[in-house]
């Protein structure tokens, strides 16, 4: 799906075409073969999960996460594979985070968003003990 193009001998570009189908392209300017290639698997794993809408797996996640303040994030969301969504409540996001929590079994995850991080408190749950706390920016990916 992603394409990788060497302009000018030196200068690497990548191609994909969005789930609307338009060509976007992002020019990585002057880097190693192998960082281009490992680039181009990024993009095209962030492609299809957004041409799938599928959720994109643990590993990709990490890796925005890792590059969330790096040129490459802002080219990203210049294309739309990534968009920065507006500031929002720690409450809400860490109710989707622990939902999402791959490494953790079903009851852990429903016993932290129910029943509360101390048994008994029903009112205590994670999420609830940040309610009104907002964070100012975070990456999510394109969906």
């Amino acid at each position: 799906m992603a394409s990788l193009y060497k302009r000018a001998g030196k200068y690497w570009m990548l191609q994909f075409a969005t789930p609307d189908k338009s060509v976007k392209r992002i020019h990585l300017g002057e880097i190693p073969d192998r960082t281009a290639q490992r680039l181009r698997d990024k993009v095209e794993m962030l492609v299809q999960a957004a041409f799938f809408g599928m959720p994109p797996d643990e590993s990709l996640n990490r890796w925005v996460v890792s590059i969330a303040d790096s040129p490459l994030a802002i080219k990203l969301q210049a294309v739309g594979l990534l968009k920065q969504s507006l500031p929002r409540k720690l409450e809400v996001f860490l109710d989707e985070y622990i939902r999402l929590w791959t490494d953790a079994k079903e009851n852990t995850r429903n016993n932290i968003l129910i029943n509360g991080y101390r048994s008994g408190e029903k009112d205590k749950t994670l999420p609830s003990f940040f309610n009104g706390v907002t964070m100012n920016s975070n990456f999510r990916i394109y969906n």
